[in-house]
């Protein structure tokens, strides 16, 4: 994740929230993509 996408993170904080739920829906279809959730969503 570069920084821009950070500060629109920071920026846009519910709207990328929203957007994540999705992204996690749709990698959650990837067993590799999953984990890789699971471990992003334990240092969040």
């Amino acid at each position: 994740m570069s920084f821009c996408q950070v500060v629109k993170i920071s920026a846009t904080r519910k709207a990328w929230i929203d957007t994540f739920a999705l992204q996690v829906e749709f990698l959650a279809l990837s067993p590799v993509s999953g984990m890789a959730i699971q471990a992003v969503r334990q240092t969040a």
